[in-house]
This record gives C-alpha cells, structure tokens and sequence, in this order.
C-alpha cells in the first residue's frame, strides 16, 4: 500500500456514508409518490405512468451524458457535489407541488442530480482502490 492509501479510504467511506443518506431519502420519497399523485393531487393512473416514465429515461439518458462529460474533463469533483446538491434540494421541494408536472419538474431535477454524480462517483471509487482491490472497494461503497 503507498502512503495515500487512508486518504484514499476515506474516500470511499465518505462517498459511502454521502450515497447511504442520499439513497436513503429517495427511498423514502420513491415509494409514496404515486400516492401522493393520486390522493394529494388528484392525478390520473396515465398522468402517474407519465411522471414516470419521463424521470427514468432521464435518469438513465443523464447518466451517459455525465458520465462523458466527467470523462472529457476530468472534473469529477464538481460534478459530484452538483449533482448530490441539485439531489438533495429537490426533495424537500415535493411539498410545495401542485399538480403532476410540478412534480415530474422536482422528480427531473433529483434524477438529474443522480446522474450527474453516478458516474463521477464510480470513477473516483475506481481511483482511490489499491490495484487489483477495487472490487473490496466498489463493494464496501455498495454496502453502504
């Protein structure tokens, strides 16, 4: 191990412990946003599917986008805190919808969020693990 190995740990443990609680209010967010159409707001079974359908094929179409970008310019750190901010300033902002496309907006913006640091976490994860150890690391991330 070279001499940067616990910065570099702390790394993934940090990176770990931001993902934990980052997963952990989409999980908890994720669940009851149907409900919350339907019952809050009143929206339709189709307007549901539409909300969606719209944030995850964002989700998934961001994420290559990031993921070339973070390549391109090797700025993996600002696209990390960016996307974790612009993650978690939109959750506490479902309150304040009104209607389906208020939260098809939110849900856009915290999908955004994740797929802008997805891939520069992976790469920073991949950086900071001994050779031939990353699979302990990208493990202990997942773990998390």
């Amino acid at each position: 191990m070279n001499k940067n190995s616990p910065d570099k740990t702390r790394n993934v443990i940090y990176l770990g412990a931001v993902s934990l609680f980052t997963d952990a209010a989409s999980a908890m967010v994720s669940p009851i946003m149907p409900l919350f159409l339907a019952i809050v707001l009143g929206s339709s079974i189709e307007e549901i599917g539409l909300v969606l359908a719209i944030t995850t094929l964002v989700s998934y179409l961001l994420r290559f986008i990031a993921g070339s970008l973070s390549d391109k310019y090797d700025r993996n750190k600002p696209l990390l805190l960016l996307g974790y901010g612009v993650s978690a300033i939109s959750k506490p902002l479902f309150a304040f919808t009104g209607g389906w496309q208020d939260v098809t907006a939110l849900k856009f913006f915290e999908r955004l969020g994740k797929a802008l640091s997805a891939a520069p976490k992976d790469k920073l994860i991949g950086l900071s693990a001994q050779s031939g150890h990353e699979g302990k690391w990208f493990g202990l991330h997942k773990a998390m």
